[in-house]
């Protein structure tokens, strides 16, 4: 689907993209649709001919299928490695913990004396916790890329898959029919 790019929102879902939707026989309408979801053409699609603006759907349907693909591939590729839910849990639980030092930083530069200070001493020793998680993180992730390295032979490739090659070769064949893509 083709829309008009408004501007980017946050949210507790992630980075947001503010657009109109574009769809045939469908009125324009405004929406947001997650960063991750969006892949940005810098041209007019209202410039384009109808014959290109297919090409230029064509083209990013294709892009979402090899990205969601590749993401398949690398997801059972983890799931293969023992070492993963752990190495996720540790990665889950230092990041948290960092979003919430980084939450509370911002409110110690508002607070006014007696409450900054309480927030500074909960900050310091947050950083002590925060050693302590990254100690733990680091170890898992030593085992997990080590796990990886030694058993690289079991895991899918995403280059090497028959569809990804097939959809890129599809998507590349799409370039020079859109202008604004050949870049």
């Amino acid at each position: 689907m083709l829309f008009d790019f408004q501007g980017v929102r946050t949210s507790t879902k992630g980075s947001m993209i503010e657009c109109i939707l574009h769809e045939d026989n469908v009125p324009a309408t405004p929406m947001l649709v997650s960063a991750s979801d969006a892949y940005l053409f810098t041209g007019d699609h209202k410039k384009l001919s109808q014959r290109q603006r297919d090409d230029l759907k064509a083209y990013y349907t294709l892009t979402g299928k090899i990205a969601n693909r590749k993401k398949e591939l690398l997801q059972q590729a983890a799931d293969k490695n023992p070492f993963f839910p752990e190495y996720q849990a540790a990665y889950k639980t230092l990041m948290a913990h960092v979003e919430k030092a980084k939450q509370l930083s911002e409110k110690r530069d508002k607070a006014t004396d007696l409450e900054k200070m309480r927030i500074e001493d909960s900050l310091r020793q947050m950083k002590t916790t925060e050693a302590q998680l990254r100690k733990t993180y680091d170890a898992i992730h030593l085992k997990f890329r080590t796990w990886k390295e030694q058993h690289a032979d079991e895991i899918a490739k995403p280059e090497d898959d028959v569809q990804i090659q097939q959809w890129t070769q599809q998507r590349l064949a799409l370039i020079p029919r859109v202008p604004g893509l050949a870049y």
